[in-house]
């Protein structure tokens, strides 16, 4: 898999296919009580029982570690899948929505939220990426692009 720069939009766009096939797990990683297999990379609060983690995906696509690889390739600008891909649980009971949050769970996420921002930032000036060279994807909801 790669990234391919679309030359219209301008957004870089995943291509090909997953090197490893989803496979279903017998208990959920996510869920309160595994949280042995899976170190987070923010916890808040930062002692105590979680109320929200910042995890690294499981099988994930970006990685951190490596060289971008950026090259022309036709009308294409290709580069390897170098960034972060990482999952955001927002409660400990993570099949809730948003609206199902009460206000002290929607503070604790916003404030998850703007350490990642922060994480983000700092990776832009490590890889001298730009906005317009990040895209999150927020699963079935939406994109930011």
């Amino acid at each position: 898999m790669e990234l391919r720069k679309d030359p219209v939009t301008r957004s870089w766009v995943v291509v090909g296919h997953p090197e490893h096939p989803e496979q279903p797990d017998a208990a959920c990683p996510l869920c309160p009580g595994n949280e042995g297999e899976n170190r987070p990379i923010l916890s808040l609060p930062p002692s105590g029982q979680w109320q929200v983690r910042v995890l690294p995906h499981l099988k994930p696509l970006y990685r951190i570690e490596g060289d971008p690889g950026r090259s022309a390739e036709g009308i294409y600008d290709r580069m390897e899948l170098l960034g972060a891909h990482e999952i955001i649980v927002e409660s400990r009971d993570h099949a809730r929505s948003l609206p199902d949050l009460t206000d002290e769970e929607i503070e604790r996420l916003g404030s998850a939220l703007m350490k990642l921002e922060q994480k983000m930032d700092e990776m832009k000036k490590v890889f001298g990426l730009t906005d317009d060279d990040l895209n999150l994807k927020l699963g079935p909801v939406r994109s930011i692009e």
